[in-house]
């Protein structure tokens, strides 16, 4: 009997999921089971394009600001202490990747975009 028991519990834990996913879908605006009478949200509302509080993706997209908010503040350090003094501090690439050796992949873009301020 115990069997049979476990297996009406799964299955009871299975629909309760599958109903809570359902639900959740009916709200989410790119789901192919998303009403017609839904209201959607608008782009001026502040959470528009955002993970739901909370989330983990929420937590994830925190830290990675973090991380990269961190780098960006290590690559800036470099150039004024090895840069050039003037209107602005200067640094040729070369020298910059000589003395920034840890440089992220995160922030590789952000160099190149940054390379005409700095020649």
């Amino acid at each position: 009997m115990g069997g049979a028991a476990s297996v009406k519990g799964l299955k009871e834990n299975w629909q309760r999921w599958s109903n809570q996913y359902q639900e959740y879908q009916k709200q989410n605006p790119f789901s192919h089971d998303s009403r017609a009478g839904m209201a959607l949200p608008l782009k001026a509302q502040g959470d528009s394009g955002r993970p739901p509080q909370g989330s983990k993706t929420e937590q994830r997209g925190k830290d990675a600001h973090t991380h990269v908010s961190r780098e960006v503040r290590e690559l800036c350090e470099a150039i004024r202490r090895i840069g050039e003094p003037g209107n602005a501090v200067t640094v040729e690439f070369g020298k910059l990747f000589e003395h920034y050796v840890t440089i992220s992949n995160k922030l590789v873009g952000i160099e190149s975009d940054l390379l005409p301020l700095f020649m």
